[in-house]
């Protein structure tokens, strides 16, 4: 009986020490390629494995998010490492979620020179999944924002703080390359840091716990101001829409300054030899023009002719 009991302790230690955690199974994840399984370790202040799981970027395999749509990612244990279809077989350990927490997508975007940006401070949450990670559901729907502004290369993370009633002060992330096709130029002005959670610099614990399932589940609310880097290459998905051009102001014409009227009667009909054309025009403009018409002149020359004509003959 003790023989018995001395295996049974040997095997429940063994089974332990084995023990895998969840990670976000896909082949953009930061140092799949070169730490393999042990991407699932937990950040913790006893590890050296802050920030990125130690991890740098060792490959060229992107996750693409599209603004407004909910893509299916999955989340498996570290044994199912590039095997997430057979996850079913290879994940046989419930504890391995730890009774779940929530999970959370975060985002980091290009600085303003263009240059990838990865630092702790970087990152804002744009997705929570409430119920994850879950044992037996290995594939979790993330809502991304519908004003999420479009990035040619940038860095995305996966989170995961678990429940304290089964796990020890500890937190999980998995960083991945990743793009925003199809939306608007831009940059988020608000948003919340990740939880960085029993590491150095990081969130102690404490009584609650911050957990990803007291925030709201589902897409996060963004704030997007000007600024950012507006994508010049084409991103997977569509190109790129770039930042709108402000329409031009017309500058306003000067209203025309209308010709000076002239005194036709003064200028062109005048005296003298142009009496009778300034006359004519000096008379419909004056009436009677007081006897200054050109044809009212001659006719009075014509009225003394006559009466000198009439005196003779007398």
């Amino acid at each position: 009986m003790k023989f018995t009991l001395s295996i049974s302790a040997v095997m429940l230690a063994a089974s332990s020490s084995v023990s895998a955690h969840m990670i976000f199974n896909h082949p953009a994840v930061w140092g799949a390629k070169t730490q393999g399984t042990n991407i699932e370790t937990p950040l913790n202040s006893g590890v050296k494995n802050w920030l990125h799981h130690g991890a740098t970027k060792d490959t060229t395999e992107f996750v693409t998010f599209a603004p407004g749509s909910s893509p299916s990612f999955p989340i498996t244990c570290g044994e199912a490492l590039g095997k997430a279809a057979q996850a079913d077989s290879l994940c046989k350990t419930p504890a391995d979620a730890h009774q779940g927490g929530g999970c959370a997508i975060s985002i980091a975007y290009p600085d303003a020179s263009g240059k990838t940006t990865s630092g702790q401070n970087d990152f804002k949450v744009i997705s929570v999944v409430q119920d994850c990670p879950k044992h037996g559901v290995w594939n979790h729907a993330f809502a991304i924002p519908s004003n999420l502004p479009a990035c040619a290369d940038c860095v995305c993370a996966w989170h995961w703080v678990p429940n304290p009633a089964s796990s020890a002060d500890e937190s999980y992330m998995n960083t991945f390359n990743c793009k925003v096709s199809g939306g608007n130029g831009g940059k988020i002005t608000n948003g919340k840091l990740p939880i960085y959670f029993g590491v150095p610099g990081g969130v102690t614990g404490g009584n609650p716990r911050p957990m990803y399932k007291a925030w709201t589940n589902g897409a996060q609310s963004l704030t997007i101001g000007e600024g950012g880097v507006t994508p010049t290459t084409p991103v997977e998905g569509g190109a790129p829409i770039p930042a709108p051009v402000p329409a031009p102001i017309p500058t306003p014409s000067a209203s025309p300054i209308p010709p000076k009227e002239e005194n036709e009667s003064a200028e062109k009909g005048g005296w003298g030899k142009g009496g009778k054309k300034g006359g004519k025009k000096g008379g419909k403009k004056d009436g009677n023009n007081n006897g200054w018409g050109g044809r009212k002149k001659d006719g009075e020359r014509k009225n003394r002719k006559d009466r000198a004509r009439r005196a003779a003959r007398n």
